[in-house]
């Protein structure tokens, strides 16, 4: 089972580039998740970029804004 991410896990596996919004892995976790490498895949049909962590998936911009502010969103982010 999934554990709940928190923004101290983000920041311990993942560096973020507020000016490029870019996501890049601190530590190697898997054959793709490799240290210094780009995070994520777009979804071509959405447009969005996920990354999976800890089993689960979530949309990048969501966790730029945990990594940013230190909680979850209270509501959705467009």
């Amino acid at each position: 089972m999934p554990i709940e991410l928190t923004a101290q896990r983000l920041r311990d596996v993942l560096t973020y580039d507020a000016d490029t919004g870019q996501f890049r892995w601190r530590v190697t976790l898997s054959r793709r998740a490799v240290a210094g490498k780009v995070a994520g895949c777009k979804n071509r049909t959405l447009g969005c970029i996920y990354i999976g962590i800890g089993g689960r998936i979530y949309k990048a911009h969501r966790l730029a804004w945990l990594h940013t502010h230190g909680a979850w969103p209270a509501k959705g982010i467009a």
